[in-house]
This record gives structure tokens, C-alpha cells and sequence, in this order.
């Protein structure tokens, strides 16, 4: 899924993810702000820079994620070929149908795994607590990095999505664009707090997001199998001519 479609849908998900995940998300950068000297708080250009350097790390974490998931999909498709590359390709679908549900409040969706990244979060949580208080630019930006482990199943959905890819680059690109779609929402809250948290939950904008994803579920294996069988056709030809 090297194409710009992946990546446009990678950002969309990071974009739509303010909706479930501002009340987390914005609380803890709400809250870690707080914790800042006077001098910084009180300032609008301290504040960027805290929450800068914050989403930097975070989305520096998704990129490397994405690096992992990638290339793990490179192995399973063997440089995309074959049928791991359709079952992977279905099941990005599926992922982001998921998603799209799970946003829209119509199923539990991929809670499962955020049960499973609990796992991986329990051995972080000492990380970010020895960063406290994150009161230095490098301190946010190790926070940031840690806090980007923390489960939750739209991050999860778009990992799947770049392993998906078939490719380290690919798993980097899709993931940096999701977490380029988180940014605007996530600087956003360590300003306006609370404030807009009871518009973003108003159930007719999370379902409308949910449609989207649920639209790009179902559209991204039908559109990349035509590349998938123009692939296979031509290893096929490879082959018969040897």
C-alpha cells in the first residue's frame, strides 16, 4: 500500500482519533502542564514548546512502531507478493471497520486490544513516572515517547495498517501521517483544556467520522487487489520463462 490513498487514510484516522481520544489524551497534556514552573505556564511560547516537544516524542514513537509493524509485514508478504499480501491487505479492512465502529459508539470494536497493549503499558508507566515532574523540553519529549506506548485500540488499527503495508518505508510513512493527523488536536488540548471536549463528543460528529473509516475499511482491499493480481500475474510470467 505504497500508494498516497494509504497515507491519506493513515492521517484521516490520526485526525479523527481527537474524538476518542481527547478526553485522555488532552487530560494528560492538560495535566502535565500544570505541573510546569509558573514562568513557562503563564506563557504562550513556554507552552508550545512543552507540548512540541511532547507530540514530537509521541509521534516519534508511532514512526518507530511503524518501522517494526512495516517490516514484520514485509516478512509475513515476502515483499509483497502472494497470498499474505491479500490477507493482509483484508485485514487493514477489517481494522479500520473496527475503528470506525469503536469511534462511532455502535460496538466495542478493537477495545480487545487496548486490553492486550495493558501488557506492554504496565512496564512503561515506571518510565514516565521517573520523567515527572516534566518540568525540561527533554523531559516532555521522553514523556511524549513513552506516552506513546499507551494502549489504545486507533493506534493499534493504524500499526495494523502499516504492517499491512508490506514494507519498512511504508510502515514508517503510514505511521508518521497518523500521528501528523493526531498533532492538531493533541497541541490543541494543552491550550484549550476542557473546553471543547463536550462538542467533540456530540454523537453525530463521531459517527460521521466512524462512516468514513468504515467507507475506507471496505474500499482498501477492493481497490489494491487489481495491483495484487497484476503483481502475481507478472511473477507467474517470471516464472514460466526460466
Amino acid at each position: 500500500m505504497p500508494d498516497a490513498s494509504g497515507f491519506l487514510i493513515a492521517f484521516s484516522l490520526g485526525l479523527f482519533s481527537t474524538l476518542h481520544c481527547w478526553g485522555m489524551c488532552g487530560g494528560i497534556i492538560t495535566a502535565l502542564s500544570l505541573g510546569l514552573p509558573a514562568e513557562i505556564r503563564d506563557s504562550r511560547g513556554g507552552l508550545l514548546l512543552f507540548a512540541g516537544a511532547f507530540n514530537l516524542g509521541r509521534v516519534a514513537s508511532y514512526t518507530l512502531a511503524g518501522l517494526v509493524a512495516g517490516t514484520a509485514g514485509g516478512l509475513i508478504t515476502l515483499g509483497r507478493t502472494g497470498a499474505g499480501l491479500v490477507i493482509l491487505q483484508w485485514i487493514a479492512g477489517l481494522v479500520l471497520i473496527f475503528a470506525g465502529l469503536r469511534l462511532a459508539g455502535w460496538a466495542g470494536g478493537i477495545a480487545f486490544l487496548e486490553r492486550a497493549g495493558q501488557l506492554v503499558w504496565r512496564r512503561l508507566q515506571p518510565l514516565g513516572r521517573a520523567l515527572l515532574p516534566a518540568d525540561r523540553a527533554w523531559k516532555a519529549l521522553f514523556m511524549g515517547m513513552v506516552w506513546g506506548g499507551l494502549p489504545c485500540g486507533l493506534v493499534y488499527s493504524a500499526l495494523l495498517f502499516a504492517m499491512a503495508s508490506g514494507g519498512s518505508l511504508t510502515g514508517v510513512g503510514i505511521m508518521l501521517a497518523f500521528g501528523l493527523g493526531t498533532l492538531p488536536g493533541m497541541i490543541t488540548a494543552g491550550f484549550v483544556g476542557g473546553r471543547f471536549r463536550h462538542w467533540l463528543h456530540k454523537p453525530y460528529l463521531r459517527q460521521a467520522a466512524g462512516i468514513i473509516l468504515i467507507a475506507a475499511g471496505v474500499l482498501v482491499p477492493l481497490l489494491h487487489l487489481p495491483a495484487v493480481h497484476d503483481h502475481a500475474d507478472r511473477h507467474d510470467h517470471q516464472v514460466h520463462s526460466h
